[in-house]
């Protein structure tokens, strides 16, 4: 019966693999096995590089090595030593495996009996030949790659979620993805969590870079810490451990970059800290802080519900088992919670009707348009923005200019490269402060030239309102404004089916009144009077048991 060959085969890279490499090597040790009336058996590894000390990237010849130990085999073939390993502490480890089991290396010149020491002599001289060829394509692979980087070309491997390689070899805007980091950032920076915003990117089919269609917590942090998204990146050069700026296109403004940045930082936990600030709310509610109950006195507060109906609650009720037994307890004999969307529709429509009807609302207005809008304080406002913004402007421009002639300097070898790394990341950061606080200036700005244009004070008053009664406009503008005219809403149950909702304003803006003091002689003006400070709403409310 005749003996195996054991024909070992690999390529540096998976590109080769796909090429006529493999099957040369695999058809060589045949026509060899043949030849010497070998049995042949191939053990394939494809496309693996041998650069590294450890074997964890090549299974193949992991299990090739268990058969040696085993002593199952006997006869090795290779199309080139350096197939095996080019590292020299890699090969010395395999071929002490192979002469301690009486292993006998096959190439295409012939056996090589490893226990010879003029064999093993050659193959030692042919190794560190094999490790500095190696090296010499390592480092003109990474002079390379460090010069395709400083050109602004991409570095290789998978680009950042958002962006795409052009044809110049350039980070490029991926404008789909470009659509759904914006979404992120903005869902984050409105208050919602990471489980929410996985959720939300679930929902709409959006899968990550390596078309995985659940987002990690790791993936949507490092999105979010990510500094391509304001037009910079870094390359870090494993040799000399220094960094290189690179610059690319922007997708997220620096402002709303460095606001992200500090609610990471403020939900984040210090080590024997705990939390630096309280939790984030998940769900935000139009009546939060208004609503009393109108047994005992005590503000309710929302309970959302993602599949059930959402009620507002007594916070004595859901409180009771955490005050039971203490002197600050307080008995409450409300039964019902109400319905969330519903009493929401009914205050808001109500208070709504209410202010937009308003004499005194609309006075109070006006003077307050008025006094805080005159001419010369608007122009005052205007010059000291203005000031600020080129005083900030100034000072980005010399972060810039420190930036680039670091660089210079870290490239021209005249400076430690860590060392400048390190500054040059600082003078980043100091330069999105200052972006930021240009942009919120200029939006400012915009803002009191616009004011200085509303001369017309009902109509900016009356815009203001279709804004707030909007489709658009959010919960929290809502909130603020209702905060604004009320006081408290109280809350009685009237039966299982109704709720009275006894609205407190601040003014008497409920039926007030408004007359010339003269019909026939405007010019001598008007007089308001005020109204009733409380409604009372009526409403048909579903209402549900507090289960205890």
């Amino acid at each position: 019966m005749s003996e195996t060959l054991h024909i070992y085969t690999r390529v540096s890279t998976a590109v080769q693999a796909d090429g006529t490499s493999l099957s040369s090597q695999a058809e060589a040790g045949e026509e060899y096995a043949n030849r010497r009336g070998f049995e042949a058996k191939v053990w394939n590894e494809g496309g693996q590089s041998s650069a590294k000390e450890d074997l964890a990237n090549r299974p193949v010849l992991q299990e090739l090595l268990d058969e040696v130990k085993r002593g199952n085999v006997k006869h090795l073939y290779v199309w080139n030593t350096d197939r095996l390993s080019r590292n020299m502490e890699t090969w010395g480890m395999i071929r002490l495996i192979l002469i301690r089991n009486n292993v006998h290396l096959h190439t295409p010149t012939g056996e090589q009996i490893l226990t010879d020491p003029q064999t093993n002599l050659m193959l030692g001289i042919l190794s560190e030949f094999s490790q500095y060829d190696n090296q010499i394509r390592a480092e003109r692979s990474r002079i390379g790659k460090l010069k395709r980087v400083k050109d602004g070309r991409w570095m290789g491997g998978p680009t950042p979620y958002g962006y795409m390689v052009d044809d110049q070899g350039k980070l490029a805007v991926n404008k789909e993805e470009a659509k759904w980091v914006k979404k992120i950032f903005s869902l984050y920076e409105s208050g919602k969590s990471i489980d929410h915003i996985r959720t939300e990117l679930m929902k709409n089919g959006v899968v990550t870079r390596r078309k995985n269609a659940v987002w990690s917590h790791g993936s949507i942090n490092k999105l979010l810490s990510n500094t391509h998204f304001v037009g910079h990146y870094y390359f870090k050069d494993k040799k000399t451990d220094g960094r290189v700026r690179i610059s690319c296109p922007t997708i997220i403004s620096a402002s709303t970059h460095k606001k992200v940045e500090k609610l990471m930082k403020s939900r984040s936990y210090k080590t024997g800290e705990g939390r630096t600030t309280s939790p984030v709310k998940k769900h935000e509610y139009l009546m939060t802080g208004l609503l009393r109950c109108g047994d005992c006195g005590s503000k309710m507060h929302g309970n959302h519900k993602e599949t059930q109906t959402s009620y507002y609650m007594c916070s004595t009720k859901t409180n009771k088992y955490k005050t039971k037994g203490t002197h600050a307890h307080i008995e409450c004999g409300a039964k019902k919670n109400v319905h969330i969307s519903l009493a929401d529709k009914v205050v808001w429509e109500t208070v709504f009707g209410v202010v937009s009807q308003s004499f005194l609302f609309k006075e109070d207005f006006k003077n307050g348009v008025l006094s805080k809008k005159s001419k010369s304080k608007s122009d005052a406002n205007m010059r000291a923005i203005q000031a600020k913004i080129k005083n900030t402007k100034s000072d980005l421009e010399k972060i810039r200019s420190s930036i680039i002639n670091f660089q210079v300097e870290r490239i021209a070898g005249l400076v430690d490269a860590k060392d400048v790394g390190d500054i040059i990341e600082r003078l980043d950061k100091r330069a999105i402060e200052c972006e930021a606080k240009i942009e919120d200036m200029e939006k400012e700005l915009i803002e009191e030239k616009k004011d200085q244009k509303w001369i017309d004070w009902v109509g900016k008053y009356q815009g203001r309102l279709d804004e707030l009664n909007s489709p658009n406009a959010s919960i929290v503008d809502k909130r603020e404004f209702l905060h604004g005219v009320l006081e408290k809403i109280e809350v009685l149950p009237l039966d299982s089916k109704r709720h009275q909702l006894k609205i407190n304003f601040k003014k008497g803006l409920v039926g007030d009144g408004f007359k010339y003091r003269d019909p026939k002689n405007k010019k001598k003006g008007y007089i308001l009077t005020e109204g009733q400070r409380i409604l009372d709403a009526e409403a048909v409310l579903p209402s549900k048991k507090k289960i205890d």
